[in-house]
């Protein structure tokens, strides 16, 4: 798997932001947030920071990893935040045009996956079913549940939140099966929907009624 090439030194201090940074239209990404992970988009880039938008209200650990096209997770740490999203540095200034090219439309890489453990209810001729979705993107999922499925199998699978889906089985091993949703999901739908779990899982429980 290729690698980031790091440049040794960091730009001139001098240097403006408008030389500095090369603004990217729009750039899907997952942002590894330590156990959690969201779905997020790169406005801007340069050889030292990146602009970076969320979707919806989630505060931020200080060191983060970013997923590049090939699958690469790059370190970054968090300098600043508001609603909109963030601005975050590398550890070492990057080759810009590397990242640029892991990060046009048209190369090659894996279909953009957020990794999670969250239920949902799988509702076929059989009857309802719990499954536990293990990683999600616009398109498919990887699903968990006991007995498995029959590979050639279709269901509707609904969330808790989310608009449910019908869903044709494209692989099944064990208890494991991925699936293709017939429509995809538009992506800030789905972003939103991650933020909020994530937002969750991070507060924890919520804090039981005291007893008097």
């Amino acid at each position: 798997m290729a690698a980031l090439n790091m440049e040794p030194d960091w730009p001139n201090p001098g240097e403006s932001r408008a030389e500095a940074r090369i603004r990217l239209l729009y750039r899907t990404v997952r942002l590894v947030l330590g156990d959690q992970e969201i779905l997020a988009v790169i406005r801007n880039v340069s050889r030292t920071g990146v602009g970076i938008r969320t979707f919806g209200p989630i505060e931020l650990p200080m060191e983060m990893e970013i997923e590049l096209a090939n699958g690469t997770l790059l370190p970054i740490r968090k300098e600043w935040q508001n609603d909109m999203g963030c601005g975050a540095s590398f550890r070492s200034p990057i080759d810009v045009e590397l990242f640029l090219t892991q990060e046009t439309p048209g190369t090659v890489r894996r279909s953009l996956r957020v990794n999670l453990d969250h239920h949902a209810i799988l509702k076929d001729a059989s009857g309802r079913r719990p499954v536990q979705i293990r990683n999600i993107g616009i398109g498919g999922a990887l699903l968990e549940m006991e007995n498995g499925i029959e590979p050639s199998g279709a269901f509707q699978l609904f969330f808790d939140a989310l608009r449910s889906r019908r869903c044709s089985v494209r692989w099944s091993a064990g208890q494991h099966f991925g699936v293709q949703f017939d429509t995809p999901f538009p992506f800030a739908e789905l972003a939103e929907w991650l933020t909020k779990l994530a937002r969750e899982n991070m507060a924890g429980p919520p804090a039981a009624d005291s007893v008097d």
